[in-house]
Protein backbone atom coordinates (compact mmCIF):
# COMPACT_ATOMS: atom_id res chain seq x y z
CA UNK A 1 0.00 0.00 0.00
CA UNK A 2 1.59 3.22 -0.82
CA UNK A 3 1.18 6.33 1.56
CA UNK A 4 1.80 10.02 1.56
CA UNK A 5 4.61 11.25 3.66
CA UNK A 6 8.40 12.78 4.17
CA UNK A 7 11.09 11.11 4.61
CA UNK A 8 13.34 11.97 7.65
CA UNK A 9 16.62 10.73 5.42
CA UNK A 10 15.75 12.06 1.58
CA UNK A 11 12.85 13.92 2.31
CA UNK A 12 11.64 11.50 -0.28
CA UNK A 13 7.39 11.32 -0.42
CA UNK A 14 7.23 7.74 -2.02
CA UNK A 15 7.00 5.19 0.37
CA UNK A 16 5.05 1.92 1.55
CA UNK A 17 3.56 0.51 4.33
CA UNK A 18 5.32 -2.56 5.76
CA UNK A 19 3.74 -3.19 8.99
CA UNK A 20 0.25 -2.24 10.55
CA UNK A 21 0.47 -2.94 13.93
CA UNK A 22 3.09 -3.29 16.70
CA UNK A 23 4.21 -7.17 16.89
CA UNK A 24 3.89 -7.24 21.12
CA UNK A 25 1.14 -4.55 21.82
CA UNK A 26 -0.89 -5.09 18.59
CA UNK A 27 -1.22 -1.16 18.98
CA UNK A 28 -2.17 0.23 15.54
CA UNK A 29 1.13 1.78 13.63
CA UNK A 30 2.24 2.31 10.40
CA UNK A 31 5.75 1.66 9.50
CA UNK A 32 6.80 3.23 6.68
CA UNK A 33 9.67 2.18 3.68
CA UNK A 34 11.24 4.91 1.85
CA UNK A 35 11.09 3.79 -2.01
CA UNK A 36 13.88 5.83 -2.82
CA UNK A 37 16.43 5.55 -0.22
CA UNK A 38 14.98 2.26 1.95
CA UNK A 39 14.82 4.00 5.55
CA UNK A 40 12.38 2.53 7.74
CA UNK A 41 10.41 4.45 10.10
CA UNK A 42 7.23 5.37 12.04
CA UNK A 43 4.68 7.16 9.70
CA UNK A 44 3.80 9.30 12.70
CA UNK A 45 6.76 9.30 15.27
CA UNK A 46 5.72 10.40 18.70
CA UNK A 47 7.19 13.55 20.81
CA UNK A 48 9.58 13.67 22.96
CA UNK A 49 7.03 13.98 25.90
CA UNK A 50 5.02 10.99 24.65
CA UNK A 51 8.21 8.47 24.94
CA UNK A 52 8.94 9.92 28.43
CA UNK A 53 5.68 8.77 29.54
CA UNK A 54 5.41 5.51 27.61
CA UNK A 55 8.97 4.30 28.89
CA UNK A 56 7.62 5.85 32.63
CA UNK A 57 4.37 4.13 32.37
CA UNK A 58 3.80 1.82 29.60
CA UNK A 59 6.80 0.05 28.29
CA UNK A 60 8.04 -2.70 31.37
CA UNK A 61 3.94 -3.53 31.61
CA UNK A 62 3.79 -4.01 27.59
CA UNK A 63 7.26 -5.76 27.47
CA UNK A 64 7.44 -8.07 30.66
CA UNK A 65 3.41 -8.06 31.85
CA UNK A 66 4.39 -6.33 35.25
CA UNK A 67 4.32 -2.31 36.61
CA UNK A 68 7.64 -3.56 38.85
CA UNK A 69 11.11 -5.20 38.61
CA UNK A 70 12.18 -8.22 39.30
CA UNK A 71 14.95 -8.64 42.07
CA UNK A 72 17.09 -9.65 39.74
CA UNK A 73 16.78 -6.47 37.70
CA UNK A 74 17.29 -4.28 40.49
CA UNK A 75 20.32 -5.72 41.67
CA UNK A 76 21.51 -5.63 38.85
CA UNK A 77 20.77 -2.12 38.54
CA UNK A 78 22.34 -1.12 41.88
CA UNK A 79 25.70 -3.39 41.06
CA UNK A 80 25.95 -1.66 37.44
CA UNK A 81 25.43 1.86 39.74
CA UNK A 82 28.51 0.88 42.08
CA UNK A 83 30.74 -0.05 38.96
CA UNK A 84 30.03 3.58 37.64
CA UNK A 85 30.41 5.35 40.91
CA UNK A 86 33.90 3.43 41.05
CA UNK A 87 35.30 3.81 37.62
Amino acid sequence: MSISYKCQLCDSTDADITATSDAKSNEKINIAFCKKCGLVQLKNIPTDDELKIYYSHNYRFDYKKTYHPTIKYVHRAELLQKVELHS
